[in-house]
């Protein structure tokens, strides 16, 4: 298990987030900077992976506040 799958486990993320973060690395899975042509191309996938990932993890932890706001605003929570 990577340290990726590794922290899915140890977060307390609602399984929505943990579902979508597991389908992400599923879909960039095939972007591996271990298998990069040069040291050029490894940093540059890693600094593309870290934040693609940051950007999922900012927009689904947003999401349910978002939701939140947006319901006490027309009364329905």
């Amino acid at each position: 298990m990577n340290v990726w799958n590794q922290n899915l486990t140890q977060r307390h993320d609602s399984p929505m987030l943990v579902e979508a973060r597991r389908a992400f690395h599923s879909r960039t899975a095939d972007r591996d900077p271990a298998a990069a042509w040069s040291e050029h191309e490894h940093v540059t996938t890693m600094i593309e992976t870290y934040r693609a990932k940051g950007a999922l993890d900012d927009a689904l932890r947003g999401a349910p506040r978002r939701a939140r706001t947006m319901m006490d605003t027309r009364g329905q929570r």
